[in-house]
């Protein structure tokens, strides 16, 4: 890692930060903004804004984390390469939001509809910096709907 924050590749840090970004509990930019940037801090008090005015409005993470969320999570995940441990930790996220038939088999299926369109260090020598250059997050979504039926 080249300093504060998570290392530059396609590991569990920088892949769930990418699906929070998708589920709608993360603001744009969080999933490839760097740690230590002046980027990082706007978002920062970006998401504590926004994070207000969704206590105000009374809206939770269950009222944001649906199945349709996380299938969008996981063909995001599918496009980048992500960590295996995403995985286990959205199937974590959907119990939590009482999404009671999120199984193994959608999840496969959701990886035979999504081609892998990022491929990022390790597999690479690109890192999330690059993605974050080449549009971040926003940019892979709009691939994956542009192709149809990916998301």
């Amino acid at each position: 890692c080249p300093t504060c924050g998570s290392c530059a590749g396609m590991f569990t840090a920088n892949s769930m930060n990418c699906l929070m970004e998708i589920l709608g509990m993360a603001v744009p930019g969080n999933g490839t903004t760097l740690a230590v940037s002046d980027a990082r801090r706007d978002l920062i008090r970006e998401s504590a804004f926004h994070l207000m005015d969704l206590v105000k409005k009374d809206i939770r993470p269950r009222d944001i984390i649906t199945k349709d969320a996380i299938d969008d999570a996981f063909a995001l995940d599918m496009a980048m390469g992500g960590s295996t441990n995403t995985v286990l930790h959205t199937l974590a996220l959907a119990n939590e939001a009482g999404i009671e038939d999120y199984d193994l088999e959608r999840i496969n299926d959701i990886a035979k509809r999504v081609p892998y369109l990022s491929k990022i260090a390790p597999s690479s020598s690109y890192s999330m910096h690059d993605v974050h250059e080449a549009g971040g997050v926003s940019a892979i979504v709009k691939e994956l709907v542009d192709l149809g039926g990916a998301i």
